[in-house]
This record gives structure tokens, sequence and C-alpha cells, in this order.
């Protein structure tokens, strides 16, 4: 048996199934997953769009990555909170792509955390997942301030985009999964 067949063999008997994993999912537990894969998967969208797409787009995934951020602070543990200026220095005197490396890190530590609640039935550890989102929202303050954009500019953005809009996603400010998968923000369909 090759090494590649004895890992595949091991990976079958190890990995927690997925019955496992959604018994011992709660509410909240979930609800943290769900917007620490939002912040993970948003940070990835908003760097595609700094270095492949135009203003536009970056400030509409700004405005996304704090939808999940303000989601996922809104009912749990994890918050994002201000530090002493020098933990944030690295950050406020490195350039773009640095900033955007340390976004997804940060957003992908973030996950992480969030999976062991989660998957591993473990107690969250709130001051990691805290930390890493205070990286993420420093990191998104940095991105604004190098290419001249307003959080407020990205917040009108989203609710435009989601609810107030001609073509809103959510028009009726209510979630329903048929409305996320039609997204009539990107068709333009009503």
């Amino acid at each position: 048996m090759s090494i590649e067949q004895k890992h595949e063999k091991m990976v079958e008997l190890l990995a927690k199934s997925g019955q496992e994993i959604l018994d011992g999912l709660t509410p909240d537990s979930i609800h943290s997953l769900h917007m620490a894969v939002g912040i993970s998967g948003e940070a990835a969208e908003l760097a595609e769009a700094i270095f492949e797409l135009g203003r536009k787009d970056v400030v509409e995934e700004i405005g996304d990555l704090l939808f999940y951020v303000v989601g996922l602070s809104r009912d749990s543990e994890i918050k994002a909170r201000d530090f002493d200026g020098s933990y944030f220095s690295a950050i406020n005197e490195n350039g773009l792509t640095y900033v955007i490396q340390k976004l997804q890190n940060s957003a992908g530590f973030l996950l992480d955390a969030v999976k062991k609640q989660s998957v591993y039935c473990k107690p969250l550890d709130a001051k990691e997942a805290s930390d890493q989102l205070s990286t993420v929202v420093a990191c998104v303050n940095r991105i604004c301030y190098l290419l001249v954009i307003s959080r407020v500019e990205c917040l009108e953005a989203n609710m435009e985009k989601l609810l107030t809009g001609k073509n809103a996603r959510y028009k009726e400010g209510i979630y329903t999964d048929e409305q996320a998968q039609q997204r009539n923000d990107k068709t333009g369909e009503s």
C-alpha cells in the first residue's frame, strides 16, 4: 500500500462524520461558523477585487466583509476591539500586499477558532477569535485608507445591494434561500 493510500485510509478512519458534526452544533455555534466562513470568503474576494477588478468591486467586497463582521460580533462572545497603536503598527506601516496577506491570515485563524467550537465541540477561545476579528477590522480600515475609500461608502453600498437598491437582493427585508440563490442584485432581474 502506497503512502497516499495509507494516508487516505487514515483520513477515512479519523475524519469526523457530517452527522456527528451536525449532532454537536448549537444555533450559536453554527451562526458563528456561518459568519466566520463569510469573513474568510469575502477576504479572498476582496483580494481579487483589489488586484484584478475595479474600485466599485472593492467597495462592494469591503461592504460584504463588514456585513459578516457585524453579524459575528452581534450575537457572540467575539468582539472586534481597539488595541493600542503598537499592536497594529505592522499593519499601519506596510503596503497593500502585506495588509491583504494579514487580512487573509487573520480571517483563516478566526475561522479555525470558530471551527474548533463548531466541529470539535471545544469551548470558544473568545480572546483568540476577538483578536483575529480585530485584526481583520484593522486591515479593512488600512485598505480603505490606502485606496481612499470610506467605510461609510462601503456600508451604504452593502445596504443598497442587499436591502434598499432598485434590484436589492432582500428588498422585503427578510432573508430567504430563494433570494440568496437568485441574487437579483447581480442579475438586475426583479
